[in-house]
């Protein structure tokens, strides 16, 4: 059977990013761990990985290269930016999201969000912004080693196990419902305004008593 990644019919499993194509992001890490899973495959294998990654940066050029040199080019589609009003159907095509960013300037990354409100199992190492919510068997696998082929083993698990891709997106999705919804935050950035309008107060009542003693 062919692997087409518009079809719900189709036996890809499908990895995808959503991501600006810059440093920071490690996507390197994340095609040289896809190379791996591939070339780890049998032919009769039934299931076709593929890896979509949407953004667009200064870094496409050097990626597609990478992808060429480990011969996976034509398992690896670049869709240039995406607009926001297109990212909901992107996300129904994956069936996992990849988050490998090694860096400690890592920032909340919205889109790993975005992800799990769709329900997909996330793999990433969770350091900096995504460590307040990517939580390792729970609504992600978290490699235990900061290297390819950690990212690999946690891709191949998820390739092999989908009893546990639909649990890891449920419990995903049940978070972003539970903690991360717009109403939520807003409730959350109002107290934090409260708080600090309370705590400007209690500051410039302690001033007034330091000047009149």
């Amino acid at each position: 059977r062919g692997c087409d990644p518009s079809s719900s019919a189709s036996p890809c499993i499908i990895y995808g990013m959503v991501s600006r194509l810059s440093p920071e992001k490690s996507l390197g890490v994340a095609i040289e761990s896809f190379a791996q899973l591939v070339h780890s495959q049998h032919p009769q294998d039934d299931q076709q990985p593929i890896l979509i990654i949407a953004g667009s940066g200064h870094l496409l050029q050097p990626l597609q290269s990478l992808a060429s040199a480990l011969s996976v080019s034509s398992r690896v589609i670049f869709t240039s930016h995406i607009p926001h009003s297109a990212l909901p159907h992107l996300l129904n095509l994956f069936t996992v999201f990849l988050a490998p960013s090694l860096l400690p300037t890592e920032t909340f990354c919205i889109a790993n969000i975005e992800a799990m409100s769709a329900s997909l199992p996330l793999i990433g190492w969770g350091i900096a912004g995504p460590n307040d919510y990517m939580i390792d068997g729970y609504n992600a696998l978290v490699p235990d080693k900061l290297n390819v082929e950690s990212f690999t083993e946690a891709m191949l698990a998820l390739f092999n196990d989908a009893e546990m891709r639909t649990r890891l997106g449920s419990m995903g999705r049940e978070l972003v419902e539970l903690a991360y919804t717009s109403e939520r935050v807003v409730d959350d950035f109002e107290a934090l305004f409260l708080t600090y309008i309370e705590l400007n107060k209690n500051k410039n009542k302690n001033k007034n008593r330091e000047k009149k003693n």
